[in-house]
């Protein structure tokens, strides 16, 4: 996943650095390093970001 996709991933979501933060239990210094290419995302970590988007769209649209 580039910072891009991670960035393009959470834009529909305000505040979405914090709260996948909260979610994956890591520091938000740490998304924000992700959302800026300073740090790469982990396969693995990156399936749990694509599972956690998936989620919250689907709410979002459970919502409408």
């Amino acid at each position: 996943m580039t910072p891009s996709e991670l960035r393009s991933l959470g834009s529909p979501f305000p505040g979405w650095q914090s709260r996948l933060a909260r979610c994956l239990k890591v520091n938000p210094r740490t998304v924000r390093s992700w959302a800026s290419g300073r740090s790469r995302i982990t396969p693995q970590m990156e399936r749990l970001i694509r599972q956690e988007f998936e989620t919250w769209r689907k709410k979002k649209q459970e919502a409408k």
